[in-house]
């Protein structure tokens, strides 16, 4: 049977193999490129190279002794298989590019954005992102493939998510097991998140709204927002609140029924300052539910770009100002391709008024 194999990364074959620089590599383990001082760029390259030499020289002895991550691998295909039995696996490294194709497993680089622990809000939101990646990759895509966690390297504040995260997506979670070196096993666990979505579906469905703001502003919400909902859903902190993990987990897998909201009719803006007029509403009854769909989502991201103090204007969204005003429109944003239809808007006070929906002007 085929594996997938994926591993949490941290600094240990850098610390390993340049051990004089620890300070330095600590210090930097998340800085971001941008604030490196050219000083700094030549040195990190100095250490990373020394590291491509070192593992490109290693036996296996050697590579377990570099890097934490190596060593957990090695354990398990010592157990499983005879190494070279390996050629159908695949292996993602979560955030890091310090290793690639050696000893003949075949790596994937898997970056996931914000996954930094320095920053304590950045890093939920890079686990949110985890989770995400988590769905969308390893959600039952896979049904004749083994999927094993390798959580032998890595930072800590990332295990315990990790491990709660291997409940629902991997097979087996594996660790070293403190000075023997014995590799440690935990199976999955006889949980079925099909189970725990089906008994807080109903919470959802309930405050909608709620989700639908996290997901789409990226950001925390006050508790006020929040009230009535399980705390086992939410992390709290400062009195802000957002998905925990069980809660991002429940809502990732809720996509189909998103999508059924998102279908079913015209949904309230998720922004004050978006108003609909009559005209419009009584253009979105006749839509299919497809069209509903991407109406929907447009408007959500003009939500976002209100919420990001009209920062936020991806190209999917275009919301910009007419050339020429149509009666009493003067803005418009992109919703699909079909004879380049858009939404004409007209701005009151702040407020977007979206006027009708329409063929392209130009």
């Amino acid at each position: 049977m085929p594996r997938i194999t994926v591993s949490t990364c941290g600094v240990s074959i850098l610390t390993n193999v340049n051990k004089p620089d620890q300070n330095f590599i600590y210090k930097h383990s998340n800085s971001q490129i941008t604030n490196y001082s050219p000083e700094d760029l030549e040195h990190t390259a100095k250490i990373i190279d020394n590291c491509r030499a070192a593992i490109k020289n290693s036996d296996r002895a050697a590579a377990v002794s570099l890097s934490a991550e190596i060593h957990g691998l090695m354990r398990y295909y010592e157990r499983e298989v005879a190494f070279g039995d390996i050629d159908e696996d695949t292996h993602y490294l979560i955030h890091t590019d310090t290793l690639g194709r050696r000893h003949g497993i075949k790596f994937i680089l898997q970056k996931v954005d914000d996954l930094r622990t320095d920053n304590i809000e950045l890093f939920r939101f890079g686990v949110n992102n985890l989770i995400s990646w988590c769905h969308d990759m390893l959600s039952n895509n896979f049904p004749h493939t083994k999927v094993i966690f390798n959580l032998v390297g890595g930072f800590k504040a990332l295990q315990g998510y990790m491990q709660t995260l291997g409940m629902f997506y991997a097979d087996e979670t594996i660790y070293i097991f403190e000075r023997s070196q014995e590799l440690l096993s935990i199976p999955k666990l006889p949980l079925s998140l099909d189970t725990l979505i089906e008994q807080v579906k109903g919470i959802i469905l309930k405050h909608i709204q709620v989700f639908r703001k996290i997901d789409v502003f990226r950001r925390n919400l006050s508790i006020s927002e929040c009230e009535g909902i399980p705390e086992t859903l939410l992390t709290i902190i400062d009195g802000e609140c957002d998905l925990s993990v069980w809660g991002n987990l429940i809502w990732n897998n809720l996509k189909s029924l998103k999508e059924e909201i998102y279908r079913e009719k015209l949904l309230e803006p998720l922004h004050r300052n978006i108003k609909y007029s009559d005209g419009m509403k009584r253009t979105a009854e006749g839509l299919d539910g497809v069209h509903t769909e991407w109406l929907n989502s447009k408007i959500d991201l003009l939500a976002r770009y209100l919420d990001s103090g009209r920062k936020f204007n991806t190209s999917a969204l275009d919301y910009k100002k007419l050339r020429t005003p149509q009666g009493i429109s003067t803005h418009e944003f992109d919703l699909w391709n079909e004879d380049h239809t858009r939404a004409f808007c007209h701005e009151e006070g702040g407020v977007i008024v979206i006027d009708k929906i329409g063929p392209s002007t130009l």
